[in-house]
């Protein structure tokens, strides 16, 4: 069931115009495909590459000003690192770049950080490791959907006060 439904995310249109984009890395199609659409839009949105490390960027920052990045090592710390952007620069509306599987986790870990009044809207990247063999599909869908677990127990125990 988990599996049909992340194959299941319509692309928004590159019409759908945000004051921000933000990627989480995991591979080089998530940030090929936020470029693509920071390229797309005009005027330019601010560019957000969260969980890399500096010197893997560093060319596509020279690109502009509008363009930074941060080390987050976890989702949990994508999203709290990006509430802070988000806020820092007082954006209205941020498009997340992300794996199509990535996207339910994200929106249950984003309850917990994302900035009230802050518009989002979720971009699925479909990667080659869910077109490839059944056994990399049936990996990758097992971790997460255990993850996506893991995020939904974190979420009931922060709200009931546990944590």
């Amino acid at each position: 069931m988990f599996a049909y439904m992340v194959q299941g995310y319509d692309v928004p249109s590159d019409m759908v115009k945000t004051d921000g984009i933000i990627v989480f890395t995991g591979d080089m199609y998530r940030v090929e495909e936020s470029i693509r659409l920071f390229n797309s839009q005009n005027p330019k949105p601010m560019l957000r590459i969260s969980g890399v490390r500096e010197d893997c960027i560093a060319s596509i920052k020279g690109r502009s000003e509008k363009i930074s990045s941060d080390n987050a090592k976890d989702t949990i710390c994508n999203f709290a690192l990006s509430a802070q952007w988000i806020e820092e620069n007082n954006l209205h509306s941020v498009r997340i770049v992300t794996s199509n599987y990535h996207i339910p986790r994200c929106a249950i870990i984003s309850m917990l950080f994302w900035p009230t009044g802050v518009t989002k809207v979720f971009h699925p990247v479909y990667q080659s490791a869910l077109k490839g063999s059944l056994e990399q599909h049936l990996r990758t869908m097992f971790l997460e959907y255990n993850k996506l677990v893991a995020s939904i127990i974190l979420l009931l125990e922060y709200t009931m006060g546990v944590l």
